[in-house]
């Protein structure tokens, strides 16, 4: 059982590695306020308005938010972190 465990792992890592290493589409930027002010000026007001009206129906709405911004910035770091060691 144990084998058959670390054999899932190491083609897990095997293939996170292959799409990171063919992604050639990196952009390489950082989003800040007013970014979307000449495409969609009310983009901010309208998120805003967006996430109060859900935290009045869920109140998890704001944390589960959060999670997710912050799983996103720990998967980008772990990836990176694989490719540093293997590369």
């Amino acid at each position: 059982m144990c084998k058959m465990h670390m054999i899932k792992v190491a083609l897990v890592v095997i293939l996170v590695f292959f799409f990171c290493s063919n992604n050639n589409d990196q952009v390489e930027g950082q989003v800040s306020y007013g970014f979307y002010d000449k495409v969609c000026p009310q983009v901010e007001n309208i998120v805003r308005d967006g996430v109060q009206s859900m935290s009045l129906t869920d109140p998890t709405t704001p944390s589960a938010l959060l999670r997710l911004m912050f799983h996103d910035c720990q998967v980008q770091v772990f990836i990176w972190i694989l490719l540093c060691k293997v590369g």
